[in-house]
């Protein structure tokens, strides 16, 4: 099942998502009010595992032209989903659009906003955007005024990485375990790249981790153990404190090594390093599909 002749999207959207169906739901009803028409972007679905729960979230939107989706057969973590997703959707000159499936939006037409923003300025690689955790703040529009230029370690929780910065890049760098710091290090290598990084303040995102009731409210704290913090997994006698600083000790390492490649004028493009497609089992965008959807 495909869409063939599909003109190409702005953006190609990712939403890894790790047995959480309720996430799930929620964040494609949103993505899809938020971008309705291919024109502006691919949502794509990443089922990590390949949940038959999830699968059933993404049967509702399989036959939308925009909907895009992915899902391997065991838990592979974020990192090669996004490679995946990348290496099997992206086409040239979309922006790519990094969300958790806990992200939701609350200005209209904030992607379209963000990408007219950033085809002003070339420079500009990724706008990031700070987050609203659990908080009640509904900003109506987006303050242009507010975005600005910053450092190569601030992080939002979402990230607008623009066409060029992406093709210069390519994939992202699995070094570092299943989450965790692999959005850090590809914010780094495009920075050292020569690309401006941008955020806006506090605008029209939040955050939430937790299942929902009958009325749609989120109740309780949740986050697989295999995507969490790793401060975490320590927490729970999954991972040893040594994990923590050894991990974060070779993302200063990496960075120091971008430095000094981009004052020699080296590339930090990423090709793609696994065989992570054994796995997938189902894939659907206008181009491919390997399964029939019910």
């Amino acid at each position: 099942m495909g869409h063939p002749g599909m003109s190409i999207s702005k953006a190609l959207v990712l939403c890894p998502t790790w047995n959480r169906p309720y996430c799930a739901k929620r964040w494609l009803k949103n993505m899809f009010e938020e971008c309705s028409t291919s024109e502006i972007a691919n949502i794509t679905l990443l089922n990590d595992g390949g949940f038959p729960e999830t699968q059933k979230v993404a049967d509702d939107y399989i036959l939308k032209d925009n909907f895009f989706y992915l899902e391997v057969s065991k838990s592979l973590g974020i990192p090669s989903m996004h490679n995946l997703a990348i290496k099997n959707f992206y086409k040239e000159g979309q922006y790519l659009v990094i969300c958790e499936d806990d992200n939701y939006f609350y200005t209209p037409a904030w992607l379209q906003i963000v990408i007219n923003e950033m085809e002003k300025d070339k420079t500009i690689g990724v706008i990031v955007r700070e987050v609203d955790h659990y908080g009640e703040t509904k900003p109506e529009n987006i303050d242009i005024q507010k975005i600005k230029e910053v450092d190569e370690d601030a992080l939002g929780v979402f990230k607008v990485i623009s066409p060029e910065a992406v093709e210069s890049m390519g994939f992202m760098r699995n070094i570092y375990g299943r989450y965790g710091h692999e959005d850090h290090d590809f914010i780094y290598r495009i920075f050292y790249s020569g690309f401006k990084i941008c955020q806006i303040s506090k605008q029209a995102v939040k955050c939430i981790h937790g299942k929902v009731d009958e009325n749609g409210e989120f109740y309780s704290y949740h986050n697989p153990p295999e995507w969490d913090s790793y401060s975490r997994l320590v927490k729970m006698g999954l991972a040893e404190e040594d994990d923590i600083h050894h991990k974060y000790h070779k993302l200063m390492a990496n960075k120091e090594i971008y430095k000094y490649k981009h004052r020699k004028g080296e590339s930090l493009k990423e090709k793609y390093f696994d065989d992570n497609e054994k796995f997938v089992t189902i894939i659907h965008s206008d181009e491919k599909s390997m399964r029939t959807f019910k």
